[in-house]
């Protein structure tokens, strides 16, 4: 067998035996898993394909308000005016790798999971550095000076209670890794007779604070030299992910795709595949579309430390 027919035998034979939604569904699982803003802000998603430059318009209800019930019986009917904050899904990033040892991925799972893996954390970083890069349209701020404590965040507390967020609604509050180890050193939760729990000194894992659902993340914004850092305390509507499919390819010859949603965040996700001749392995490329914006800036606060 000349060497043009190896390759063309690995090409037919080998790549064939990729299965894409396998392979995609492995991806997103992986995407989501590392994500905490993207999955707690006001997610926009649709299966109409988009690309790159289409713009988006997310709505924004105007308020209500309660009225006396006239002696005529005839209602107040309200015109709350919604408001449309329009988005641009102008970010399209990927992820690719090249498995050169086929036979060796085909036979070890293992090994296109990790590599799988890798392209999907990278992907998800992008899609949080984005959302918290918002912190520039904060429409409050609160500086917490060398160390995060529970006084702050009483006074996000306050913040967000005289904005007239319903005392139900969900409330986070992203914390760099300082911040986050701050709270962790306080003996509010290290005394597991006063707080009730060993979660935090066991777990290293900080329950809800005062209403607030706490993340620890690397993907912290900080600004300057000593550092600031922009922590955000926020609601699902103070920002929005707009998400769109990519469209599937099939064009033969071993190239081939599959578009993902993940059914409970609504994140999409791109997979393709295909025989590279030059580089003489399989091509995977892991790829999302996507856009971020505020949509209520006040109830998006910026929790500063240095």
């Amino acid at each position: 067998m000349t060497s043009l027919e190896i390759k063309s035998t690995i090409n037919r034979d080998k790549v064939a035996q990729f299965i894409p939604e396998k392979i995609a569904r492995t991806a997103i699982n992986k995407l989501t898993s590392y994500m905490n803003l993207a999955r707690t802000v006001t997610r926009v998603f649709e299966q109409e394909v988009g690309q790159e430059g289409d713009t988006v318009k997310v709505p924004v209800y105007g308020n209500l308000s309660a009225n006396e019930m006239s002696k005529t019986g005839v209602v107040d009917v309200q015109d709350p005016q919604a408001t449309d904050v329009e988005l641009t899904v102008d970010q399209h990033w990927e992820s690719s790798f090249l498995i050169r040892d086929v036979a060796r991925a085909m036979a070890n799972q293992d090994v296109l999971a990790g590599y799988v893996e890798n392209g999907a954390i990278a992907l998800a970083e992008k899609i949080e550095n984005s959302l918290a890069s918002l912190y520039l349209s904060a429409g409050d701020n609160i500086s917490a000076g060398a160390n995060i404590g529970l006084d702050d965040i009483r006074s996000l507390r306050k913040k967000h209670v005289d904005l007239k967020i319903p005392r139900l609604a969900p409330k986070y509050l992203y914390l760099d890794t300082d911040g986050y180890s701050d709270l962790l050193a306080l003996s509010t939760f290290t005394d597991a007779s006063a707080f009730g729990s060993r979660s935090a000194l066991i777990e290293g894992k900080i329950p809800t604070l005062y209403g607030y659902g706490i993340f620890e993340t690397q993907n912290v914004v900080s600004t300057g030299s000593p550092a600031t850092y922009h922590c955000l305390g926020y609601t699902e509507q103070a920002m929005a992910l707009v998400m769109r499919p990519l469209p599937g390819v099939d064009a033969g010859l071993g190239a081939k795709s599959v578009v993902v949603q993940d059914a409970e965040s609504g994140v999409g996700m791109r997979v393709s595949y295909s025989w590279d001749k030059d580089h003489l392995g399989v091509q995977v490329t892991l790829d999302v579309l996507f856009g971020v914006g505020t949509l209520r800036d006040d109830f998006l606060i910026d929790v500063q430390h240095t």
